[in-house]
Formats: C-alpha cells, structure tokens, sequence
C-alpha cells in the first residue's frame, strides 16, 4: 500500500510543523518571561514587605517623637509658668532688700548720731571730771577718781545666778532676785 502525498500537503504540512516551532518557540519564551515576571513580582513584594515594615517602624518612630514633643511641651510650660512664679519672688526679695537697705542706712545714720552724742558726753565726762578737779584743788584737796561700786551682795547675787545650771532653778532665782540683780547689772 502506497499512498500517494500530495506535495501541496506536504508542503502544508512543513508550513503547519514550522508554524508549529515557531509557536512552542514563542510559548517557551513567553513562559521564561513570564517566569521572569514572576521573579521581579516576589522581588517586588519582598520589597513592598520590607518598605511596610519600616514604614510601620517610622510611624512608631513618628509617634515616639510626638508623644516627646508633647512632654517637652509639658515641661516647658511647668517651667514657664515656674518662670513666672520666680520672677514673683524675686520681685518680692527685691523690694525687701530695698526694705533692709533704706533701714540699714537709717540705722547707720542712728549709729552715728549716737556715736557724736557718745563722744559730746565722753568730752563733758572729761570737762566735769577736770571741773571738779579744779575745785577739789582750790580748796585744797587732792582729786580721786571715782569708781562706781556694785554691792557686795549684788555682786554675790550675780555669781549665784551664773553658777546655776539648771533652767528652772535659774528661772526661779531671777525671779526671787530680779529687782537686786537689774539694779546692780
């Protein structure tokens, strides 16, 4: 049995197996491209994986600083009004201190009217003590300086107050003594 093959199949049949090449030679480069299509899609998603990862990271990182600025916010307005209450005080110390000063220099000028005065009376100490001298020799009798004397009692009396140790026996012998004590302190 032989069978006749028309050339025309034949010849149709190169142009379908050739057809045929070219078709599973284009469909085996369309499945590498599509593997490598494939391949940068995981790529792709790893990245995005990474990028959501860190972008999750920065927005704790952002929340972390905003919560900071909130507290130093905070502080800042503790200190500020801190600020204000200081300033207060310092105000108040500065009109005392002006208080004390103005004293101070009515104080000293006290002190020096008293010091003149102290003087005036060392210097009419000296001129009566100097008069008197002057008389005493006019008739004839030697100048003594005089010293006050304390009593002699007074004068034990202050050795018994010093010598007690005790507050309320002290307290009590003041009390007994006061008037001889203060007479003759």
């Amino acid at each position: 049995m032989t069978t006749n093959i028309n050339p025309n199949d034949l010849k149709t049949l190169a142009e379908a197996r050739d057809a045929c090449a070219a078709l599973l030679q284009s469909l085996q480069e369309k499945e590498r491209q599509v593997e490598a299509l494939q391949t940068d899609l995981s790529a792709v998603k790893s990245n995005a994986g990474r990028l959501e990862s860190s972008l999750k990271t920065k927005d704790q990182e952002i929340e972390a600083l905003r919560d900071d600025l909130k507290s130093a916010g905070d502080r800042l307005e503790q200190a500020q009004k801190e600020a204000v209450k200081l300033s207060g005080s310092l105000t108040d110390k500065d009109a005392a201190i002006e208080s004390l000063q103005a004293d101070k220099s009515a104080l000293e000028k006290c002190q020096k009217e008293l010091q003149a005065q102290i003087d005036k009376l060392k210097s009419e100490a000296k001129s009566a003590e100097a008069k008197a001298a002057q008389i005493c020799a006019s008739v004839g009798v030697e100048p003594v300086k005089a010293a006050p004397k304390a009593e002699a009692g007074a004068a034990s009396l202050l050795e018994q107050f010093k010598s007690i140790k005790n507050p309320a026996e002290q307290t009590a012998f003041w009390r007994k003594h006061k008037a001889e004590l203060i007479k003759h302190t």
